[in-house]
């Protein structure tokens, strides 16, 4: 069964919008009828309700949500439609790029994008799982209170961490970082240190960002000094 707009889900949640249909699953608004807030509803389109279950279970094992959206409730009403509710959150890099014309930011950016990535992956890891799909459409900004400035959206190729699928998620970190910002000093280091040395951990890129001089995380993104239509 679909979900349509004014559907009310949970008995909590009324379907306000359609927000983005992709090849997997839908996304919809829907307004949180107990705290008048607009959330998320994902359903997926082909796969079953086990298959939503592991990636609401996935971002439960996230807690407390810093960098990724919060799960809110797994669906069960209307009990034959799959779906979960999950705190509603920013632009992807995707739609960022996009509004700058599809011209890529500045290097300070690509330092800061590649530092809180970073940061929100090792969180990730830290939690025992990785997150199995790391593109621009999948890294973004949070709307919610209390996360970190970039935080990964989707999770629905996530699986328990090892150290293969751990370093993957770093390899499409550092390429996506290259696709959506200019290329700088500290993205080079960062790729010649992970491809070089297999042993080379996400704390360690870490470090090599925060010791770069000129380096501050709490400096404004392109897009906090200049509004992009």
């Amino acid at each position: 069964m679909s979900i349509s707009i004014n559907d009310v889900l949970n008995n909590s949640y009324q379907v306000t919008e359609l927000v983005n249909m992709g090849y997997f699953c839908v996304i919809y608004s829907a307004l949180d009828l107990k705290t008048n807030r607009t959330v998320a509803v994902k359903m997926l389109k082909c796969e079953g309700e086990s298959d939503l279950k592991a990636e609401f279970e996935y971002l439960m094992v996230l807690s407390p949500f810093e960098y990724c959206p919060t799960p809110l409730a797994f669906g069960e009403d209307p009990e034959d439609t799959s779906f979960f509710v999950l705190s509603m959150e920013g632009e992807s890099l995707y739609e960022l790029k996009f509004k700058n014309d599809n011209n890529k930011f500045s290097p300070k950016t690509t330092s800061l994008i590649l530092f809180h990535a970073l940061v929100a992956l090792k969180s990730i890891h830290d939690a025992g799982i990785v997150h199995g799909d790391v593109t621009m459409m999948n890294i973004g900004l949070p709307k919610s209170l209390g996360k970190g400035r970039i935080i990964l959206f989707d999770y629905g190729r996530s699986v328990p961490i090892n150290p293969n699928s751990s370093r993957r998620d770093i390899s499409d970190l550092l390429m996506v970082t290259g696709i959506a910002s200019k290329e700088n000093k500290t993205l080079t280091e960062c790729r010649d240190a992970f491809e070089n040395h297999r042993c080379t951990t996400v704390e360690e890129l870490i470090t090599m960002i925060t010791e770069e001089t000129t380096f501050d995380p709490d400096a404004p993104f392109d897009w906090e000094l200049v509004q992009l239509d």
